[in-house]
């Protein structure tokens, strides 16, 4: 936004839910990225993350988008 212009309010949330959300984005992010480390083959890939869908923590994820809204 410019000086003395009120910045949408969109743009605001944005911001807001860009910078609760990161930690938890980025956790899940490094798990995903840990598994493809590991994992052979894309088919491989997809059933570790299929796998672990279930036990991942989206309360983290949830608590922030909570907080930004």
């Amino acid at each position: 936004s410019g000086a003395g212009t009120p910045e949408d309010p969109a743009d605001a949330l944005a911001d807001r839910l860009s910078e609760e959300a990161d930690p938890a984005v980025a956790a899940m992010v490094d798990q995903v990225e840990a598994m493809a480390r590991a994992a052979g083959s894309l088919e491989e890939l997809r059933e570790m993350i299929l796998a672990a869908f279930d036990q991942v923590d989206a309360e983290p994820l949830a608590v922030a988008l909570g907080r930004a809204m």
